[in-house]
This record gives C-alpha cells, sequence and structure tokens, in this order.
C-alpha cells in the first residue's frame, strides 16, 4: 500500500513539474516573441528613417547646391547685360530660386516628420508585446527631430522592454515623455518586484552609451520595491 501511494505521489508530481516546466517554456516563448516584434519594428523604422536622411542629404547636396550656383550665375548674368538682359533672363531667375526653395522646404519637412515617426513607432513597438500592458503618456509639447534622438530613445525603449520581459515579473509597463526645462525626459516604469541590484549588462552598457554620445544620462530608481523606473534625459536640440 505504501509503495502504491509512492508512486502515485511520484506520478502527481511529475506532472506538477512537467506543467511548471511547460509554464516557464511558455513564458520564455513569448520573451523572445516580444523580444524578437521589439527588434523587427525598430530595424523597420531605423531603415525607413536612414532612407529618408540619405534621401534628404542627396537631394540638397546635390540638387539644392547645383540650384543655389546656377541661381548665382543667372543673377550674375542679369547684372552684367543690365538693361539688355532679356526678360527670359529674369523668369529663369525666378523659377531658379522658386525651386530652390522648394527643396529647401522639402527637406526641412522630412527632417521634422521625425517627431511624429518617433511617436509612431513608439505605438507600433509595444503594440502587442505579450505578458506587458503598456501604456503611453507623451506630453502635447514633446518634440524629438533630430534622427540622432530619435534613434538613441527607440533603442533605449526596445532595451527596457527586453529586460522587464527577462528579468521582471511585471505585467505592466508606463512610458512618460516630457520636456523638462531645457532637456527631454523619459520614464519608463514597471510594476514588477524589484532586483536588490540592477546589473550594468550589454544591454544598459549600450544604452548609456548612446546616451553619452548624446550628452544625455540614464538612472534608475526603486519604487517602493514594487518595480523600477529608468530615468532617461536628453537636451532638447532643435
Amino acid at each position: 500500500m505504501g509503495g502504491y501511494f509512492l508512486i502515485q505521489t511520484l506520478v502527481l508530481w511529475g506532472f506538477s513539474l512537467s506543467a511548471s516546466i511547460e509554464v516557464a517554456a511558455k513564458n520564455q516563448l513569448e520573451m523572445l516573441n516580444g523580444e524578437l516584434s521589439a527588434t523587427q519594428q525598430m530595424l523597420i523604422k531605423t531603415i525607413r528613417q536612414n532612407e529618408r536622411l540619405r534621401i534628404s542629404r542627396d537631394l540638397y547636396d546635390q540638387a539644392g547646391h547645383h540650384l543655389a550656383a546656377l541661381s548665382i550665375n543667372l543673377q550674375a548674368c542679369s547684372l552684367k547685360l543690365g538693361k539688355q538682359a532679356p526678360v527670359e533672363l529674369e523668369q529663369c531667375s525666378a523659377i531658379t530660386k522658386s525651386m530652390l526653395k522648394d527643396v529647401r522646404h522639402m527637406v526641412s519637412d522630412w527632417r521634422e516628420d521625425e517627431s511624429e515617426n518617433f511617436i509612431e513607432s513608439i505605438s507600433t513597438m509595444v503594440a502587442g508585446i505579450p505578458r506587458l500592458q503598456v501604456s503611453l503618456d507623451i506630453e502635447d509639447d514633446v518634440e524629438v527631430k533630430q534622427y540622432k534622438q530619435v534613434n538613441c530613445l527607440l533603442r533605449c525603449i526596445q532595451e527596457s522592454i527586453t529586460n522587464i520581459l527577462k528579468h521582471s515579473s511585471a505585467n505592466e509597463v508606463a512610458i512618460k515623455i516630457r520636456k523638462k526645462q531645457n532637456k527631454l525626459q523619459m520614464e519608463i516604469t514597471d510594476n514588477g518586484r524589484s532586483p536588490v541590484v540592477i546589473r550594468n549588462g550589454n544591454g544598459i552598457k549600450g544604452m548609456q552609451e548612446r546616451l553619452a554620445e548624446l550628452m544625455g544620462s540614464l538612472n534608475y530608481q526603486y519604487i517602493d520595491k514594487t518595480g523600477v523606473r529608468a530615468i532617461i534625459e536628453l537636451p532638447v536640440t532643435e
């Protein structure tokens, strides 16, 4: 009889262990899928932004410079000919100036769109991440126009979410971005159990290095042993 109960206990223990392993494997898979999804979204956005930046630079460097040179030459010809300058020359000069103005506006608009792309990129990145309910609070006056800043902040969000999925039991993450004096401040807060010590692994070191290049900073704050808050600051660049 004792042997029967022992076998029954072992069988039940085996089922329990199997269920625990299955849950752990499922959580691990969710974490990996979340990391992969965030990485894919970041890669897609980075490629698009790099291409837009390259096109805008090429357009300004090539078409912009040529139009500027043409405008100067037309003005020189007009001054040289004086009253004898044909009307068509003045018309060509006016058209050239208009085209140069259009090119400058186009390049400026593309670069200013980065702020809109930044908010859109965050929303896309955090949508559908398994196990985490992510809330966004971005104040209306927040603008991120410089590509390097956009890229740096997106990578910091990606790395923070990856770390939360890996090392925390959190199921909620709040991302708050605001303009504070002459700095842009981003807070990423989770409700998971706080670790005794936050170790500076390669991911955190990478974040610190990227921020340091832009004169930014990264600090961590414990929230009453119920979570961790990453505080990221960058100087505002117009």
